[in-house]
């Protein structure tokens, strides 16, 4: 005799019970006899079938193809190296002009407003800020002067002196 696992039992219990339960209500009473003895020949004949251990379907040897086999192509000697490439001598060495002439440096205690207004991001007011400030000890000394801050100290630190 066949071991049923209380979990099927319970599953096709359950199913019998929701199909049931949807159309009792639909069925006369004759049509409820015939839907529970069919329900119960549904889980009789689920039960009685053979477990399904084996595959169902046989393993199928693959079919040879129908196409010849391709042609296996010919083996291919090395190649010969590569003769070396004449030498190119090198072009004599150029002397680098520079792209930008040389900045002199602005004299952040010495310069007039319209020298101080070369220097990036310095208009007329702001020149007059520094004016203002001097005597500057250091470079860094800009940075206490209103208006100018750490973004445009970085732009004007390699521009000036003291």
């Amino acid at each position: 005799m066949k071991s049923v696992e209380l979990r099927q039992v319970v599953v096709v219990a359950v199913g019998i019970l929701i199909v049931w339960l949807l159309l009792r209500d639909r069925l006369s009473s004759q049509g409820q006899i015939a839907l529970v003895i069919f329900l119960l020949s549904a889980a009789a004949l689920y039960f009685s079938r053979e477990p399904a251990t084996a595959p169902r379907m046989a393993a199928v040897a693959p079919r040879p193809s129908m196409a010849p086999p391709a042609p296996q192509p010919a083996p291919v000697a090395p190649a010969a190296p590569l003769p070396a490439a004449p030498a190119v001598p090198a072009p004599p060495a150029q002397q680098a002009e520079p792209s930008e002439p040389a900045l002199e440096l602005v004299d952040l205690n010495r310069a007039s407003a319209e020298e101080l207004q070369t220097l990036p991001g310095i208009g007329p007011a702001m020149a007059k800020r520094i004016i203002q400030h001097r005597p500057f000890g250091s470079v860094e000394g800009l940075l206490q002067v209103p208006g100018i801050g750490e973004v445009t100290f970085l732009r004007l630190r390699d521009r000036v002196k003291v």
